[in-house]
């Protein structure tokens, strides 16, 4: 089945100038250091969270955060594979094509392999 045109979603375009380095600009400040706030966060939570006795204390709240995270984490993936059509270097591509491209970025890869655990768990 073909598919259909790409045609520039103003949300989706938007969106990318947001998540993508390179874009200055509130929004996109906003968002990459509420990014690293994130990951620095929960790797400090991981960490701390090994400790028997903050476990046996938090536990919940450390599980409640990391399932947070993951899920801003996985947004976060699936925004990034959204406005892949947008990026200028993938433009004469398919939208599908642009997203699987994308998906096999390093960062990318990376960022799959860390979400990885938490659906096998």
């Amino acid at each position: 089945m073909a598919e259909p045109a790409t045609v520039a979603l103003p949300l989706r375009r938007t969106v990318y100038e947001i998540i993508e380095r390179g874009h200055r600009g509130n929004a996109a400040l906003v968002f990459d250091y509420a990014i690293i706030v994130l990951i620095v966060a929960n790797v400090f939570v991981s960490v701390v969270g090994t400790v028997h006795s903050i476990q046996e204390a938090w536990g919940r709240e450390i599980m409640i955060f990391d399932r947070f995270c993951v899920a801003v984490f996985l947004s976060e993936y699936i925004a990034r594979l959204w406005v892949a059509p947008e990026h200028p270097q993938l433009k004469g591509r398919s939208d599908t094509m642009a997203r699987l491209h994308t998906m096999a970025m390093p960062m990318m890869l990376v960022d799959a392999i860390a979400l990885l655990p938490f659906f096998v768990e």
